[in-house]
């Protein structure tokens, strides 16, 4: 059986994640006067949240503002939450001291890729009724793999299908076209298989 395999990938979506750790510098701050951050520069991803820390000897209120709320905002406690991408600084003061922490805030990027016979899809699949074959998925996190299951779905009545969490078993049941869809989050990557009736 001749097997072509078509891929239309859809693959790259642009989201945050909670479930990831901001990347702090170690580099703290002191002002002559003794306010002290615990970081100066914080990487962080849409979505996330970083509680900066602040201190100071004597009886002064801490105050934290940021210099662009479109990219970060932060709470009077320092809570900072990363709002979209791009940069700004958290302005720290107490009396007439003062200090900032630059923030760099990223998109969190997945992409999904389906594998057949092995190999990632990217042509046509073509299928005599009566076969069946496996697909299986890979997720990607900003380049790095993940183990995490992926959501299923196909289009069409010209196949039955059996899904796991990272694989499905497809058998071509009629003649005609179908796409089997791999999701995860807002990231999806999608074939199309076409059903051969037999000679």
């Amino acid at each position: 059986m001749k097997k072509i395999v078509s891929i239309i990938c859809i693959a790259i979506a642009m989201i945050s994640s909670m479930s990831l750790v901001a990347c702090a510098g170690e580099d703290r701050q002191m002002s002559d006067g003794g306010l002290v951050i615990n970081v100066s520069t914080l990487s962080i991803y849409e979505g996330q949240t970083y509680q900066l820390q602040a201190t100071i000897q004597g009886e002064y209120q801490i105050t934290f503002e940021s210099t662009d709320t479109d990219v970060a905002t932060v709470s009077e406690s320092g809570k900072i939450t990363a709002v979209s991408q791009g940069e700004c600084y958290i302005n720290v003061k107490a009396g007439e001291q003062s200090l900032n922490c630059k923030v760099t805030v990223s998109k969190q990027t997945y992409v999904v890729e389906i594998y057949f016979d092995g190999e990632k899809a990217t042509e046509e699949i073509n299928l005599n009724v009566g076969t069946t074959i496996e697909l299986f998925s890979k997720v990607y996190d900003n380049g790095v793999l993940r183990a995490d299951s992926v959501e299923w779905q196909t289009s069409g009545t010209a196949c039955t299908v059996v899904k796991g969490e990272q694989s499905i078993a497809i058998t071509a049941t009629a003649q005609g076209s179908f796409t089997v869809t791999a999701k995860y989050n807002n990231a999806t990557c999608s074939v199309t298989v076409n059903v051969l009736s037999l000679a």
